[in-house]
């Protein structure tokens, strides 16, 4: 019998990703669905304290991932670091 729902672990290994990555996603998720907007990650349900990820979710952020990855798009990569140097403060004049 096939699983329908994976643990973060399991899942993470699914779609060749970090467990860590996952949460990220999730965190992120959590944003812009307060702001009505797409998610990046795949969905997820909290079953009481568990979070779990259903195959079909998984299988369905597999298809719209872009073709050669994430990283295939310098402008992707760069955002991301961009993004992450304004968060941390670094490069601006913030005190």
């Amino acid at each position: 019998m096939n699983k329908r729902a994976y643990t973060e672990r399991e899942a993470a290994a699914y779609v060749g990703l970090s467990a860590r990555t996952l949460r990220d996603l999730r965190a992120r998720d959590l944003e812009h669905t307060r702001r009505a907007e797409a998610l990046e990650g795949p969905a997820w349900r909290r079953l009481g304290s568990r979070i779990r990820y259903y195959v079909e979710a998984l299988d369905e952020y597999l298809d719209r991932a872009p073709e050669g990855g994430a990283c295939d798009s310098k402008r992707t990569a760069t955002s991301g670091i961009e993004a992450l140097r304004r968060h941390r403060g670094v490069g601006s004049d913030a005190p």
